[in-house]
């Protein structure tokens, strides 16, 4: 790392990212609050959609026939509306058409438990 944060130690390989970090973060307080709670952190994160009303809220491209909301095209086109899902995550409710989008999930939201799919048919 080629260049430190005077005030906090902080190693960036660029000196625009070390800038902003002084800028935005180094001592300042958060600047992003959740929309759904209260919480407020330094970055935009979005780790759940509540509901497919605040979802597509958010939401770019929207689904005509089931409200679904997508950030990007290509998600809305390749989205197999009213196809039932053939695989589920076996520790939540969380169902897919995709296998390794199941796998990635529960890697994701249940890390500490074994990696496993269920096929529904």
């Amino acid at each position: 790392m080629s260049y430190h944060c005077p005030i906090c130690n902080a190693g960036y390989t660029y000196k625009k990212t070390l800038k902003t970090h002084m800028k935005y973060d180094c001592g300042k307080e958060p600047r992003f609050k959740c929309p759904y709670c209260n919480k407020r952190d330094k970055y935009i994160r979005i780790l759940e959609w509540p509901n497919v009303r605040t979802q597509a809220a958010v939401s770019s491209y929207i689904c005509s026939k089931c409200n679904a909301g997508f950030r990007r095209m290509w998600d809305l086109i390749r989205h197999k509306c009213g196809q039932i899902p053939r695989y589920a995550c076996p520790y939540c409710h969380k169902k897919d058409n995709s296998s390794s989008n199941v796998y990635r999930h529960i890697r994701r939201w249940h890390p500490k438990l074994p990696v496993g799919v269920n096929k529904m048919f």
